[in-house]
């Protein structure tokens, strides 16, 4: 960049924004927002006078685990289970079992069509969902000195999410947090109880996470770096 070359970027105006601003999307791509009367000149003297962290955030990109191949729910396919490559193995049975074993994720059904199998996978998440998710809950709470009993817990598909907590105090997770190991998971439990403390994502509640959870900002770095290999289940 510095040679000379310039600098391939996609450009968003606003008429709201008072000043440039810059990401690198998860497919590497520079995205500029800049106010809508900036003149073009001005926009690209600004990126290139950050060539430097351009090409360090580009480079951080391209190192992140990436997705896993599409699902084809037969014999073969590739699932991550709390941060272990597991693969498929389907089999014909009399009844619907799914049992994990070792890196071998055996699925028993009558059926094999890829919606079978799928919703069993799915079963399969949800059941160790409650496993994983419930003792991380109920050390927090305890910590937080809120009851468990007041507190319900269960999992769902989100697609962009990993947890949520309503105001009816019910525990909500992502099928695709299990695809984390246990210590993602661990800060993923405790960030959803501290909001039955603070409903906001204010200081008080960072503060309240890093109290019982000194290297929250490793997980969560963490987290966000297995961002794209998380991304769908």
């Amino acid at each position: 960049m510095k040679s000379g070359r310039k600098v391939q970027y996609s450009l968003v105006r606003s008429a709201r924004r008072t000043r440039v601003a810059m990401k690198i999307d998860d497919a590497g791509t520079l995205v500029v927002s800049a106010p809508k009367a900036m003149s073009t000149q001005r926009i690209e003297d600004i990126v290139l006078k950050h060539t430097d962290w351009i090409e360090r955030q580009t480079s951080m990109v391209r190192t992140l685990p990436g997705r896993l191949d599409e699902h084809t729910y037969r014999d073969g396919d590739e699932f991550l289970v709390l941060g272990e490559r597991v693969y498929l193995q389907v089999c014909k049975g009399s009844k619907e079992s799914v049992v994990l074993d070792r890196h071998i994720l055996r699925v028993s059904s009558p059926g094999r069509s890829k919606r079978v199998i799928a919703s069993l996978i799915n079963r399969f998440y949800d059941s160790l969902g409650k496993e994983v998710y419930t003792p991380y809950v109920h050390r927090y709470l305890d910590a937080l000195g809120i009851k468990a009993e007041d507190v319900t817990i269960g999992m769902a598909g989100y697609p962009k999410r990993l947890g949520s907590c309503s105001r009816n105090r019910h525990l909500s997770f992502s099928r695709r947090s299990l695809m984390l190991p246990r210590n993602l998971i661990e800060y993923v439990a405790l960030h959803e109880v501290a909001h039955l403390v603070y409903f906001d994502h204010s200081k008080r509640f960072k503060d309240l996470i890093g109290l019982h959870m000194p290297d929250c900002r490793d997980r969560i770095a963490e987290i966000k770096r297995r961002r794209l290999q998380i991304s769908y289940l």
